[in-house]
């Protein structure tokens, strides 16, 4: 499972954190619910908390099932992750199916169209046009980054191949920063004085 802090610029730190998902099944896709009958020491483990677990309200076909999730497929798809709040917003590809909790938010889609999106987000240009246009501030200068939020921002995602291709490199070479970034700059034809702007 990765939390916000896990997750760096286009990548994260697995902090060896695992998720117990006993989900219910998509019965609309022939997917059977998690017989925890099938892991017994998991059953042995929360069986401590019976009582609790059978007054759920939110309890999937046995107390120990969670509630049905009309998103669980999409963890286990390739996806773009990132942390809601902060004051540096980074964005990860995970194409590992990993999980994740209430402080990081993830996008799925074609994998140009999400290594675009990461990207862009990581680049210095939309780092500092989402410090200056989300209005969702927290304390300490940080922000709240929701998909709500990130639904009203211009981006296209049919960038050229030449910077899909740096996105795709950044994504091994931390070196490739400056020149993304740079990349970026030309592409969206700023001038010397909006650079000095966006890098100051």
């Amino acid at each position: 499972m990765l939390r916000g802090r896990d997750i760096k610029k286009y990548s994260y730190d697995f902090a060896d954190l695992w998720l117990i998902t006993s989900h219910n099944g998509i019965k609309e896709k022939g997917i059977k619910p998690v017989n925890i009958n099938n892991y017994p020491a998991i059953k042995a483990h929360l069986d401590q908390f019976y009582p609790q677990l059978e007054k759920r309200t939110d309890k999937g076909d046995t107390p120990y099932n969670l509630r049905n999730c009309a998103y669980m497929d999409d963890f286990f798809r390739p996806k773009v992750m990132w942390k809601i709040i902060g004051s540096n917003i980074n964005f990860c590809y995970d194409e590992h199916s990993h999980m994740c909790n209430n402080a990081v938010n993830i996008m799925i889609g074609s994998e140009t169209q999400l290594l675009n999106f990461m990207g862009l987000m990581n680049s210095k240009l939309y780092d500092w046009y989402l410090k200056l246009t989300t209005t969702a501030e927290v304390q300490g200068g940080g922000v709240q980054l929701y998909s709500t939020v990130l639904e009203n921002i211009p981006i296209n995602l049919n960038l050229p191949f030449e910077i899909n291709e740096v996105i795709k490199s950044r994504l091994n070479n931390i070196e490739l920063d400056n020149y993304l970034n740079t990349t970026l700059y030309k592409y969206f034809e700023l001038n010397s004085e909006e650079i000095e702007f966006i890098e100051n």
